[in-house]
């Protein structure tokens, strides 16, 4: 690495650590207990969460121009950040780890999700997060080729239960989101056969005509 890629690594590296802090911050002064405390019932596994109203237009604000003021830093920065993020436990954290990198979904292809995969190391620990995960940044990407099954064969025997249950979560959105438009899927195992695929049948699938 020469030294201004590491110069600019490591400046960015600041930022994020940054970054982090002021997240926290504001989630410490829009906390809400109480709230936390009534959605902690549906997460058996743990529960750590400020409770931020994520309609709270404060949230809303805060957020937008979080992403706004590093939006130059790119796709990698906020892969970094997200494992930063999650790595902390609390759930706003991880819920925004996934709204900053769904603002590039256009450009998410197998290295982002191997960057997506270091979330799980420590991180992603409820089923929340994972579905939202699914739903919003891999089955989009599956459906639109952009990636294949092979990029999540590895996860289907990782350690981390909540990265084995993405596989069949992201393919099920994929199926659902497909049904809707009236198309009939046909999913490949991820390790026998790499690629996912499907067949156009108008009318035939959920949600058709």
């Amino acid at each position: 690495m020469t030294k201004a890629r590491a110069s600019t690594s490591a400046a960015a590296s600041d930022e994020g650590a940054r970054l982090l802090r002021e997240i926290d911050l504001a989630c410490r002064r829009l906390a809400d207990p109480a709230r936390a405390a009534k959605y902690a019932r549906y997460f058996t596994e743990g529960w750590d969460a400020y409770g931020v109203n994520h309609e709270n237009p404060e949230w809303l604000r805060l957020r937008a121009e979080w992403f706004e003021t590093h939006r130059d830093l790119g796709l990698g920065f906020f892969l970094s950040l997200g494992k930063a993020l999650f790595s902390t436990g609390k759930y706003e954290h991880g819920a925004l780890a996934v709204h900053f990198v769904a603002q590039y979904l256009d450009r998410l292809g197998p290295k982002a999700v191997a960057g997506i995969a270091t979330w799980f190391d420590g991180g992603v620990r409820n089923w929340a997060h994972t579905d939202v995960l699914c739903g919003e940044l891999l089955a989009p990407r599956l459906r639109a080729g952009a990636i294949t099954t092979r990029a999540l064969a590895k996860w289907r025997s990782s350690p981390h239960k909540f990265q084995r249950r993405a596989v069949p979560v992201a393919l099920d959105e994929v199926l659902r989101q497909l049904g809707a438009l009236g198309v009939v899927a046909r999913v490949r195992e991820p390790q026998a056969e790499p690629d996912l695929w499907w067949e156009r049948t108008p009318g035939s699938g959920r949600g058709g005509p």
